[in-house]
């Protein structure tokens, strides 16, 4: 009889541990998933602007080192636009002028918001001057209600550096 009921006592001990490991996975896979969830969403809020969804200035530093680095290695140049709009009135406005710019561009080429009125466009090594002259174009007509201010750049004529190459457009945006 005391043999027996020590296999019980086991018994039970083993399906007590295995209930408790049980619950203590599912605790730490809820864990690990709630880090993960707050992994990304920080990520996000540090390169993306978290009103229009846009890559935001630190994104933006990243996409034009990469872009730099390409244009060196291929010996390219590329077009760097700013962009500073006025008169909008809410976070949705704001939010379709985004939208609309996204549109104006190809696919290859960047968007970002570096500040709450002021975009900057990326382009491609690739694009001819004639063509981003159409887009710059472009943009001016789908923006009628706003005042708009446009101003390029182009790495290594105006600069070979973040700094320069939006100084450079900025003072043009200004004209």
């Amino acid at each position: 009889m005391f043999e027996s009921e020590l296999y019980l006592y086991m018994l039970i001990g083993l399906v007590m541990i295995s209930i408790g490991s049980i619950i203590l996975n599912i605790i730490q896979r809820s864990t690990i998933n709630n880090l993960r969830e707050s992994s990304e969403t920080l990520i996000k809020d540090a390169y993306f602007n978290s009103i229009t969804s846009l890559p935001n200035e630190a994104n933006f530093d990243i996409l034009l080192k990469e872009q730099i680095d390409r244009a060196l290695r291929h010996k390219k140049t590329f077009l760097f636009v700013y962009i500073k709009l006025k008169y909008y009135e809410n976070d949705e406005d704001i939010v379709n002028a985004a939208n609309k710019l996204s549109e104006c561009i190809r696919n290859e080429d960047s968007l970002a918001q570096i500040n709450t009125d002021e975009f900057v466009i990326l382009f491609n090594e690739y694009l001819e001057k004639k063509n981003y002259n159409i887009v710059l174009q472009r943009i001016i007509t789908t923006f009628p209600k706003y005042s708009i201010r446009l101003g390029k750049s182009t790495f290594t004529n105006d600069g070979e550096d973040k700094k320069y190459l939006l100084k450079s457009a900025k003072d043009e945006a200004q004209k």
